[in-house]
């Protein structure tokens, strides 16, 4: 079967930066073999009926409920395989695609190399600073240890514009619905590795795809899901008890060093401890 790649684009309540971004893979020239799936978690100022009116011809999924980051591509990529995909892109409505050589670049990784997920450096919209997943920090260094793998600098892949095969997806299963965002790539890039399935962040010479500049770290609900799916993260691997205790240690001190340098401490905190709470408490999915 050739290669036909499911760009999944998921809108909530954004009908600005969505169009900016479907515009973008719709202008470009010399495309290979794919199809657009956008899908609209159920947003209230009713963006994904007018994005469907703007965009006829691609596929619109309208998403029940809000279920997240990871619901919403789910359904996309449940979608695009129905529709004879075995590549997907879920690429995040805040980027820009400037040029068809990165989707190019990502089916050869995919389809022609052993490659199960791929992912690109966060190329800044506006400073075109860019930016890598890439870290030898403590806490990656020690969890590869506890879980026998490689060390590396590439642990796992930001989710912005995440390529994964239909093998990979077959082997391993989809995203964590019950995360609902954030931690999502951690999770799925381990599950692969732990499946001897190879991930790789593709080196982008021509910065084809450009991000806008992510505020979402300022603010509480991103601190609350972070903790306590970074807690549910460590709980699905395969670890002991004393290892899943002194992981959590180390990522808990990781996460309040960055907290403490940023501002609107108190409300950070806050939603920061109730996460820990919450995962206590044994709560999924959204409940922020």
């Amino acid at each position: 079967m050739a290669p036909k790649l499911g760009i999944i684009v998921l809108n909530y309540n954004n009908f600005t930066d969505t169009k900016l971004c479907i515009n973008s893979i719709e202008n470009l020239g010399d495309m290979p073999n794919h199809e657009i799936f956008l899908v609209d978690n159920a947003s209230p100022d009713q963006s994904g009926q007018r994005l469907a009116k703007e965009f006829q011809k691609i596929t619109y999924i309208q998403n029940e409920l809000n279920t997240g980051y990871n619901g919403g591509n789910n359904l996309g990529i449940k979608v695009a395989k129905e529709k004879g995909c075995n590549l997907f892109l879920l690429l995040n409505n805040d980027t820009i695609v400037k040029t068809s050589d990165s989707i190019k670049i990502l089916i050869q990784k995919l389809y022609y190399s052993d490659f199960g997920i791929c992912g690109f450096k966060q190329i800044n919209l506006e400073t075109n600073v860019i930016s890598s997943t890439k870290t030898r920090s403590f806490f990656f260094t020690l969890l590869n240890k506890f879980l026998v793998l490689p060390q590396t600098d590439l642990n796992y892949l930001s989710g912005f514009a995440l390529g994964i095969s239909i093998d990979t997806i077959n082997k391993i299963g989809l995203l964590p619905e019950s995360y609902f965002m954030y931690f999502e790539e951690q999770h799925f890039c381990y599950k692969a590795r732990l499946n001897q399935i190879k991930i790789c962040e593709i080196e982008d010479p021509n910065l084809g795809i450009l991000r806008k500049a992510d505020k979402k770290s300022l603010k509480p609900y991103y601190w609350y899901y972070n903790v306590r799916n970074g807690l549910y993260f460590l709980s699905d691997l395969p670890l002991t008890k004393f290892q899943f205790g002194i992981s959590s240690i180390c990522l808990i001190i990781l996460q309040l060093k960055i907290i403490i340098a940023n501002r609107n401490l108190k409300s950070n905190i806050k939603a920061y401890s109730r996460g820990i709470l919450d995962f206590y408490k044994k709560k999924k999915y959204k409940s922020y």
